[in-house]
Parts: C-alpha cells; structure tokens; sequence
C-alpha cells in the first residue's frame, strides 16, 4: 500500500481523486441519459398526437370526451371531434 502514496497525505489523495473521477462519471452518466429521454420525448411530440380521451374544462367545470381526431394525408389540418356531458 505504501508505494501508491504520492505524497505524505497519500489516503486523502486517493479519495479526492477517485471521488472526482466518480462524480464527474455520474455527471456524464446523468446528461447521456437526459440527451436521450429529451430525444425521445421529441420524436413522440412530432410524430404521435398525444391526448386524453376525456377532459374538463377549468372554468365551467363541464366534462367531455374526445371522440375522434382525424388529420389530411399531409398532416397540416387537424378535426378534432369532442361530445361534452
């Protein structure tokens, strides 16, 4: 153990050493990890229409459902077909 000190305070330059190595890994490990979800998160906003099947408005309290949406071939117009209660 003796010959992988440095100096004399050789423990506290192992932890510090390691400790940044470790830190700066989760740190690259947890930005990987957002850049992928946010790619993800992307894709499925540009190319899967996202909503609930059922809603309620804020102000009036009324609920409805959402029976159908539908789209042109090009994807540039969009009818959205509500039924509220």
């Amino acid at each position: 153990m003796s010959k992988f000190k440095i100096f004399k305070h050789g423990g506290i330059e192992r932890f510090g050493i390691t400790f940044v190595v470790v830190t700066g890994l989760f740190i690259g490990l947890f930005v990987a990890m957002s850049n992928m979800r946010n790619k993800d998160i992307a894709k499925a906003i540009k190319y899967d229409p996202i909503y609930m099947s059922d809603f309620k408005l804020s102000k009036s309290g009324t609920e409805g459902k959402v029976l159908g949406v539908y789209t042109n071939s090009e994807k540039t117009e969009t009818l959205c077909y509500f039924k509220s209660e």
